[in-house]
């Protein structure tokens, strides 16, 4: 009975692992971009032609494929190839307060000038 749920209880640790490696933590990504970059604050730039604008934001995840997720500054997560991300030097966007309205939180973020350190 004990080694059965041993063995459940690693199996399930193990399947935890493989799923945060596929969704927010692979690791072959994280390192490319590492390599690239020093802060997770970046600007994702747009190719001509795409549907949206530079924008910066904050790296959330890595994903397979060169793939990260990028928080913009509205709250909106985008799935961003690393090929579009530059480290977002001297002009840092930092989230301001939270606050609550009528039980929907708002995310207000502030522009602070110069080099703060990455949290």
């Amino acid at each position: 009975m004990r080694l059965t749920r041993k063995r459940n209880r690693e199996r399930w640790e193990f399947l935890e692992s493989v799923l945060e490696s596929l969704t927010v933590n692979n690791r072959e990504t994280r390192e490319k971009f590492e390599a690239q970059c020093q802060s997770r604050w970046v600007v994702v730039l747009a190719d001509t032609g795409d549907e949206f604008e530079d924008f910066a934001g904050r790296v959330t995840s890595f994903h397979p494929g060169e793939m990260v997720s990028v928080m913009d500054m509205n709250g909106r997560t985008h799935a961003v190839p690393l090929r579009k991300i530059s480290e977002d030097r001297g002009r840092r966007f930092y989230p301001g307060p939270l606050q609550s309205l009528d039980g929907d939180t708002l995310v207000h973020q502030q522009r602070i000038p110069g080099r703060l350190p990455d949290v």
